[in-house]
């Protein structure tokens, strides 16, 4: 018969797998916990001592905390985690985030690019490879509410990452799947305490009116959070899907002239699916300069035969059509810019 311990690693290793798996395959590395201090992170950082204490785990763990300095506070709390977890015997180290104000339009926004700078820039310093988060169901579901009403296409209903690189560092995301209540409730169970940002229930950001608006509809619809995330899911299944698809058709349509122009050859007899994402990989690479979905899809409307509309100067590029082929170059202007930097 199992003893109550061995019932509950057994609960936790089902109701958490996803983390479990990804510390399994993580057997011999250094990892890198993100940690603010909240009740997320705090669990996932706590969760993952639990599985590499009793399941003999080789993994040499690490508590990073960044403190942005965007509130009086913030240097007195990151000291207060690091006294928490160095209590339990895990390594912490803070990380001060130095910006000027005056150049920042979208606070939050900068101190999130901050925020995956500066930590893969230490782990890389510090031969740390792989990074975890502790975003959950909850994020997935704002995250896509706000994607979807900003009217992003299928990589950007994507949402959150399972997985991404920074600088080389791998920064992991297994807590997707998991409901925030899961880890309160562990949390509350082992006594570990965490502390509250303010801002997380601020109406002056715009996650925290889409945190707001969730709740609400949750009061009308079972499982939504659960919905939201599957949907999530499908969007980056499919995402994948195109992108693969894509690869394998610019091997025959993406044709490199000799006078620095990039041909796509036949280009409308495509799905448009695939034509625009080529199209908008072409601009970027010849333009360095990254358009909207929306740029794209009305710069492919336009070029279509159809519609009669043959060149356009777009984001430091030229872009001809040729019956069924366009033809992208760079703008003049910008060539002698870039020929210029390089003297």
């Amino acid at each position: 018969m199992l003893g109550v311990n061995n019932v509950y690693q057994i609960f936790l290793e089902e109701k958490f797998k996803d983390l479990f798996n990804c510390l399994l395959n993580l057997n011999g590395q250094q990892l890198c916990i993100l940690l603010s201090g909240g009740s997320d992170s705090m669990a996932l950082l706590f969760l993952v001592k639990f599985f590499v204490d009793e399941y003999c785990i080789d993994i040499d763990l690490i508590a990073l905390t960044i403190d942005h300095s965007l509130r009086n506070e913030s240097l007195y709390e990151a000291q207060l985690v690091a006294k928490i977890v160095s209590y339990y015997n895990i390594r912490h180290h803070i990380l001060t985030w130095n910006r000027d104000m005056k150049s920042i339009n979208n606070i939050q926004c900068a101190a999130r690019n901050a925020r995956y700078d500066m930590s893969s820039t230490w782990c890389l310093d510090n031969g740390i490879n792989y990074v975890m988060t502790a975003h959950h169901l909850g994020d997935q579901a704002e995250t896509l509410l706000m994607r979807l009403f900003r009217g992003s296409g299928i990589s950007g209903l994507c949402s959150i990452a399972r997985e991404m690189v920074i600088n080389s560092v791998v920064f992991l995301r297994p807590l997707l799947s998991v409901c925030k209540d899961d880890l309160y409730m562990y949390l509350f169970e082992i006594g570990v305490p965490f502390l509250e940002d303010s801002s997380n229930f601020s109406h002056k950001y715009e996650r925290a009116k889409y945190r707001f608006l969730l709740a609400e509809l949750r009061e009308n619809f079972i499982n939504l959070e659960l919905r939201l995330g599957k949907v999530a899911d499908l969007m980056c299944e499919t995402n994948n899907f195109i992108e693969i698809e894509k690869r394998k058709l610019m091997e025959s349509v993406v044709v490199r002239k000799s006078n620095g122009a990039i041909c796509l050859q036949n280009i409308f007899l495509h799905p448009a699916i695939l034509a625009t994402r080529i199209l908008s990989d072409i601009v970027q690479e010849v333009g360095e300069t990254k358009l909207s979905l929306g740029n794209i899809v009305e710069l492919w409307l336009n070029m279509m035969p159809k519609n009669g509309f043959i060149k356009k100067t777009l984001a430091g590029c030229i872009i001809e059509r040729v019956s069924n082929d366009i033809f992208i170059y760079k703008e003049f202007n910008r060539y002698l810019t870039d020929l210029a930097n390089d003297y």
